[in-house]
């Protein structure tokens, strides 16, 4: 293999390995962004819920605790 070809074969190299790893950073990022988004938007789910069905926010509220409680 000459040398132009080697230059060449390295250069795209380096951007497929870059485009895997920008790749696997932006997944990462979303993980991590869902992991601490996720319960919050599950305890205003319930709320939303419960609050619809006719409960009392503070009823609501005070067994979201007990729920988080008990983990």
């Amino acid at each position: 293999m000459s040398s132009e070809q080697k230059i060449c074969v390295k250069k795209i190299l380096d951007k497929v390995v870059s485009f895997f790893l920008a790749a696997i950073g932006v997944c990462a990022i979303l993980a991590i962004s869902i992991w601490f988004i996720l319960p919050y938007y599950q305890k205003f789910n319930y709320m939303q819920t419960c609050i619809e069905e006719g409960h009392d926010k503070n009823c609501c509220q005070q067994v979201w605790k007990d729920l988080e409680n008990l983990d």
